[in-house]
């Protein structure tokens, strides 16, 4: 009896100790093998045609398995016929991801997180700040529950010792219930590793975002400082280019007053020479109509000796027609002068003697002199 107990216990051992199946966790979708079989995990737990953590492989090689995913008419995957084949999950040897994907994946990630502005990935880093508490949380309650489980299993397994003891009928039923609790902790380490997984993962991507963030503030400030650069330069550009604008005005100017000055001395002077010019020729139509006065009044002296004196009496004297010939004249010839316009200022309706133009040269001459 002592014996049978022995080999029961052993049984139990044998088929339901954690073995690979915590160190190396099976997920739908995993790459196995299985002997020179190799296939893709479809199905990881408990079934109902034997008690254990079973998975469900579809095989790469139509024909090599044993079913289409369900067993005793209990569906757990879908396959072709003859491609399912279940395995006890600690057997089953997991298939390493190429390291060369794995770069290229942790390349298209950072190139893909380094788009993102800097407000989404500190929104994103909250976020995983946030998640990894909820998995730390997560990660105490399955400790928790872990370890309820194990005291529950020890307390099982003194039960179970106890029933042993006291009766070989009963070790059927115990190795069944040993073996439900060791499913259940199993699953529930399989959860744990699951998340460990996760929270490590949140871990890295944390990471790689904080160097992002770092690298995007680097170049950002790289860019500032160029850009404050650039305009200290272009400034400095537009400082020595208004100077010269400056400088060369100043010179226009001076070169402008010079002219004018220039402008207006001469007309001063050919103002001065035209007044001159206009005495003169005053002078010499006053001198011009004496002597031509003094011809005709000779001239008349010399005909009288030999006119009638009645003709003499009834003739006006030439003086005075003369004087009002040449009063008529002189207004006609302003009366011409004011219809054509002022030759100094070509505007019409005063004489040039007159003119603002030749009183405003008057005046300055008179402040220059």
């Amino acid at each position: 009896m002592s014996t049978d107990l022995t080999d029961s216990t052993l049984t139990v051992n044998k088929y339901y100790l954690p073995t690979e199946m915590t160190a190396y966790p099976l997920c739908p979708g995993d790459r196995v093998q299985i002997n020179s079989l190799q296939g893709t995990v479809r199905f990881v737990g408990s079934t109902k045609f034997k008690p254990g953590i079973w998975a469900g492989v579809e095989l790469d090689r139509v024909g090599a398995g044993k079913n289409d995913g369900s067993v005793n008419g209990e569906r757990y995957f879908h396959c072709h016929p003859k491609t399912g084949l279940f395995v006890l999950a600690t057997v089953l040897i997991k298939q390493q991801r190429n390291y060369l994907s794995n770069q290229m994946t942790n390349n298209n990630l950072l190139s893909e997180s380094r788009l993102v502005s800097q407000s989404q990935l500190l929104k994103r880093i909250e976020s995983l700040e946030a998640d990894n508490k909820q998995l730390k949380l997560q990660n105490e309650q399955w400790k928790f529950q872990i370890a309820l489980k194990d005291k529950r299993i020890e307390s099982l397994e003194k039960t179970i010792s106890d029933i042993r003891n006291a009766s070989l009928e009963s070790i059927e039923l115990l190795e069944r219930l040993v073996q439900t609790k060791y499913q259940e902790a199993e699953q529930l380490e399989y959860a744990l590793h699951t998340e460990k997984q996760r929270s490590k993962s949140f871990e890295e991507e944390k990471e790689l975002l904080h160097e992002t963030i770092l690298e995007a503030i680097e170049s950002y400030e790289t860019s500032l400082s160029l850009i404050e650069k650039n305009q200290e330069e272009q400034k400095e550009k537009l400082k020595t280019h208004h100077h010269q604008e400056v400088e060369i005005l100043a010179q226009d100017v001076v070169a402008l007053e010079s002219f004018l000055q220039t402008k207006l001395n001469r007309e001063v002077e050919l103002t001065c020479s035209l007044k001159r010019s206009q005495q003169q020729n005053l002078r010499l139509q006053a001198e011009l109509k004496r002597n031509v006065y003094q011809v005709k009044t000779n001239s008349n002296m010399d005909h009288r000796y030999f006119m009638p004196r009645e003709r003499m009496l009834n003739t006006p004297i030439e003086e005075e027609e003369e004087e009002e010939e040449e009063e008529e004249d002189s207004e006609d010839q302003e009366e011409i002068m004011v219809r054509h316009g002022c030759p100094l200022c070509e505007q019409k309706g005063h004489h040039f003697i007159h003119c603002d133009l030749l009183t405003t040269q008057n005046q300055a001459t008179s402040l220059h002199i």
